[in-house]
């Protein structure tokens, strides 16, 4: 979840289809929720887990806050994107995840500095979202992504959910 044009459906997408996504300045908008399945195997203490992956590419706009609570119903992970060329888009988390907080679900969050390949352009210090992670009981981790041409950070992102998810027993609590 995050504000508009953050990235959060090229994200997606770079890990659906495994490669990084070209820039498309005419890539479609969601106009509310869209969803990918991908299977994901992980292992804890030498036990392979496979995991199906139901991942929900919400738009970034308010209708989205009001629907919020079909499409939360069973989530493990909610990952909060931001683009850091774009302080509103991270200004707005805290407000994204009190929304999230309000919804009764137990999940974890991640938060994401979306378009690493802009650091010339950069507004936001990564710092903000160290303490961002601070002030959300419930963030589990930060990290910068590119899907333009970072497939690794694309990669470890899912790595690490899917691995919080299985340490943390969400997808037996789920199940």
């Amino acid at each position: 979840m995050g504000n508009k044009e953050v990235g959060k459906t090229s994200i997606i997408n770079a890990y659906i289809q495994g490669s990084s996504q070209k820039f498309k300045s005419f890539e479609r908008t969601n106009v509310i929720t869209d969803f990918h399945k991908a299977e994901r195997v992980t292992d804890k203490n030498g036990n392979q887990h496979t995991l199906q992956l139901n991942i929900w590419d919400a738009a970034g706009d308010a209708n989205v806050h009001n629907l919020a609570h079909l499409f939360l119903k069973d989530v493990n992970c909610c990952i909060l994107v931001y683009s850091i060329d774009n302080k509103n888009s991270f200004d707005q988390l805290q407000e994204w995840a009190e929304h999230l907080e309000n919804s009764g679900n137990e999940y974890f969050l991640v938060v994401v500095g979306n378009k690493s390949d802009l650091e010339e352009h950069r507004a936001v210090p990564q710092t903000f979202a160290t303490q961002l992670k601070k002030i959300l009981h419930n963030c589990k981790f930060t990290i910068e992504t590119s899907s333009f041409e970072d497939m690794n950070s694309i990669r470890s992102l899912f790595e690490q959910v899917t691995q919080f998810i299985v340490n943390d027993g969400f997808y037996q609590k789920k199940a």
